[in-house]
């Protein structure tokens, strides 16, 4: 096994937020047990398995290559977007409970082995080509045209820093537009230090962010859920707060330096520039278990 947060799993490799992996690589976000021989998968599992170069596909799925958001028990698919319990499909999107179908179209069982076995040979031989020259043959998921949210504004841009050339350079969106804020009636130093403190009141003030300076709330289920675990009331608005927990993670990267204790090579998620003492599998059982 090889990646960070890994679960309750075998023989993989390159694994990074996973629960419930088996022979797999290069996959991520699988937060619902099982997967089972994939490749190149991001979210979300729930027994899913022979999943290929795809994005949040899960919910008893098998089979599918080269899509996006597909489930559930989606079956032998390809190139496919908001399929639901399709299957052997081939470049649809937005289909429910159909079956043989090419381009939204559904065909026999014959014409849809043959029509396909068509169009994978010619998109071999004659790849689309984006605007920025990049070739996409068949066996290659374009995922960049359709990843329509801005790279600046996700996740990803959190756990994988980009520039704004960077990001444009590889195909991706940026979008330097603020959302608006409207205006503080309370600066966020001026709230209670303690829970018992803060009465109802603070439902109705929009906050400064400490940080940011952007203004949000609190609202009814947040109060009470502060009060239970007796927290005070936030000084920083909920995309500040987040961004703290994202940079206290590490990243989806793997590093090859040495155990700082018998100096053996390890492959870890922790950078050689990292001051954390890192050991062996071996060495750490030995210390702690």
């Amino acid at each position: 096994m090889t990646g960070d947060h890994v679960y309750t799993s075998r023989n993989s490799k390159e694994c990074y937020i996973v629960n419930g992996a088996e022979n797999c690589k290069w996959v991520q976000f699988i937060t619902v047990p099982t997967a089972k021989d994939c490749v190149d998968y991001s979210g979300w599992g729930h027994n899913s398995e022979l999943i290929y170069d795809t994005v949040q596909v899960g919910d008893k799925t098998s089979n599918i290559k080269f899509s996006a958001y597909c489930f559930p028990d989606v079956i032998n698919t390809e190139y496919s977007l908001w399929c639901t319990a399709a299957k052997n499909c081939f470049g649809c999107v937005n289909l429910k409970r159909k079956h043989y179908s090419i381009l939204n179209k559904q065909y026999s069982k014959e014409e849809f082995e043959q029509l396909k076995g068509k169009i994978t040979e010619d998109m071999k031989t004659n790849p689309y080509i984006d605007e920025k020259g990049r070739t996409w043959p068949y066996g290659e998921f374009c995922v960049e045209i359709f990843g329509k949210h801005a790279y600046n504004n996700s996740n990803a841009f959190k756990l994988i820093p980009k520039t704004k050339e960077e990001v444009l350079k590889e195909g991706y969106f940026w979008d330097d537009t603020e959302n608006p804020s409207p205006p503080a009636t309370m600066k966020a130093h001026v709230l209670p230090d303690t829970i018992s403190e803060t009465n109802d009141s603070i439902l109705e003030e929009v906050i400064e962010c400490a940080s940011c300076k952007r203004s949000y709330k609190i609202v009814r289920g947040e109060l009470d859920l502060l009060r239970k675990m007796r927290l005070p009331a936030p000084r920083e608005c909920p995309k500040c707060r987040e961004n703290k927990r994202f940079a206290r993670m590490t990243k989806p990267k793997l590093y090859h330096r040495k155990c700082d204790k018998c100096g053996e090579p390890i492959y870890t998620p922790y950078a050689p520039e990292d001051p954390r003492i890192v050991y062996c599998v071996k060495d750490y059982q030995a210390e702690f278990l």
